[in-house]
C-alpha cells in the first residue's frame, strides 16, 4: 500500500513538475520574444537613423558643389562633417574623392591604417551604396557602408560617403552575458557568447539597403539554470519534504509490522520447526488477539490432526514392511526352487521375457551355446 502511494504520488509529482518546467520556458521564452523584439526594434532604428543621415549628407547639393571645388573643398566639408550628431556614439563618418582618398571626416575620423574601405570602392566603382563586415587585427567587428555622391548635372561619381560602424556601439549599457550580435554564420561580432545551455531567441535585423547585406542577427538568451533556479529549489524542498515523510511513514510502518509480525513469527518458526523434523509435534501458544488467536488454534488443530494422521500412516507402514518381508522371503523361496528344477533338467531350457531378452536358463543350455 506504501509503495502504491508513493508511486501515485511520485508519478503526479514528476508530471506537476515537467509540466511547470515546461511553462516556465515557455513563459521564459515569451519573455525573452517580447525583450529581443524591443531591442532589435532600437538597433534597426539607430542603423537606419545613422544610413539616413549618411545617404541625405551624400545627396545634398552642398556636400556635391564642395567636392566639385579642389581648393576649397577640405575647408568647407571638414565644418559640415564635424557637426554632424550621429545616433551611435563612436561612428566614423568620411567623406572622400572620386578616388576613395579622405577629404574630410568627423570627430571620429579612422586612421588610414585600419580603415578597410573595400564599400568606399565598390560604391565608387558600381555608383551604388555598399556595405562590407570587417574585423580589425585586435579582433574588433566593424560595418563599413559608402554612399556616392553624385553629380546631379553631369552623373559623375565625385566621391561618397563612408561610415564605420563598430558593433559594440550596438551593446546596450545593460547588456550582460546573454546578448549578442552575429553574423549570418553564427559567429560572434559583438557582445559576449552565450552560455550553455541557454534559453535563446536569435533573429534577423531587417536593416535598410545596403546594411542588410551584411546578413546581422541579433539574440538574446538566458541561461537555463538560471531561469529554472526556483523550480530547482522548489524541487529540492519537495524532495526534503518527500524523504522525511517516507522515512516517517517507514518507521511507523516498521513499528506497526514488528508488532503485528510476532505472532507471524512464532508461527514460522514452529513451521519450519515441524518441516525440519518431519513431526508435527510443535504448538503454537495464544497471543491474546483475537485474529492470532483463532490462527493458533486452527495451526494446533492442524498440527494435532497432522500427528495422528502420521501415528496411523507409521502403523500402516510397519505393517506393510512386514507384509513386504514376508512376501520377499516367499520371493526368494520361490526362485530358488524355481531355479533347482531348471539346473536339474538335462535339455537346455531358457525363459524370455515379452521384449526377447534372456531372463534365465540352466547349465545345460550354456554348454551348447559357450561361445555365444
Amino acid at each position: 500500500m506504501i509503495a502504491g502511494t508513493l508511486l501515485i504520488c511520485g508519478s503526479v509529482a514528476s508530471v506537476s513538475f515537467l509540466l511547470i518546467r515546461q511553462q516556465i520556458i515557455e513563459s521564459t521564452h515569451a519573455l525573452l520574444e517580447a525583450r529581443a523584439r524591443l531591442e532589435r526594434r532600437e538597433i534597426e532604428l539607430q542603423l537606419g537613423a545613422v544610413l539616413t543621415q549618411a545617404k541625405a549628407l551624400a545627396e545634398s547639393t552642398v556636400t556635391a558643389n564642395a567636392l566639385a571645388d579642389p581648393v576649397g573643398r577640405a575647408t568647407n566639408l571638414a565644418p559640415l562633417l564635424r557637426s554632424q550628431q550621429l545616433a551611435l556614439r563612436d561612428v566614423s563618418m568620411l567623406l572622400t574623392d572620386d578616388r576613395g582618398r579622405p577629404v574630410a571626416g568627423n570627430d571620429r575620423q579612422p586612421d588610414a591604417a585600419v580603415w578597410d574601405g573595400a564599400a568606399v570602392r565598390s560604391a565608387l566603382r558600381d555608383a551604388r551604396p555598399a556595405a562590407v563586415l570587417v574585423r580589425s587585427a585586435a579582433g574588433e567587428s566593424f560595418l563599413e557602408a559608402a554612399i556616392p555622391v553624385v553629380d546631379r548635372l553631369k552623373g559623375d561619381v565625385d566621391g561618397a560617403i563612408a561610415l564605420r560602424l563598430p558593433l559594440k556601439a550596438l551593446v546596450r549599457p545593460d547588456a550582460g552575458s546573454d546578448w549578442a550580435i552575429e553574423d549570418a554564420a553564427g559567429s560572434l561580432l559583438a557582445g559576449s557568447a552565450l552560455p550553455r545551455p541557454a534559453l535563446a531567441v536569435t533573429s534577423a535585423l531587417a536593416l535598410p539597403a545596403p546594411l542588410d547585406r551584411a546578413g546581422l542577427s541579433h539574440t538574446l538568451a538566458v541561461d537555463r539554470g538560471t531561469a529554472l533556479r526556483a523550480l530547482d529549489y522548489l524541487l529540492a524542498a519537495f524532495a526534503t519534504a518527500a524523504a522525511l515523510a517516507i522515512a516517517l511513514v517507514a518507521a511507523v510502518a516498521r513499528f506497526a509490522a514488528r508488532s503485528l509480525a510476532a505472532p507471524i513469527r512464532d508461527l514460522t518458526a514452529a513451521a519450519e520447526e515441524i518441516a525440519a523434523s518431519g513431526r508435527p509435534e510443535v504448538r503454537i501458544p495464544e497471543s491474546g488477539e483475537v485474529e492470532f488467536d483463532r490462527l493458533a488454534r486452527a495451526f494446533n488443530t492442524m498440527v494435532d490432526r497432522l500427528a495422528a494422521s502420521y501415528a496411523e500412516l507409521e502403523s500402516r507402514v510397519e505393517r506393510r514392511t512386514a507384509q513386504l518381508a514376508a512376501a520377499k522371503q516367499t520371493a526368494e523361496r520361490a526362485e530358488s526352487l524355481l531355479r533347482e528344477a531348471v539346473d536339474s533338467m538335462a535339455q537346455g531350457f531358457t525363459i524370455y521375457d515379452q521384449d526377447d531378452r534372456l531372463l534365465l536358463c540352466n547349465e545345460s543350455y550354456r554348454r551348447f551355446y559357450h561361445d555365444s
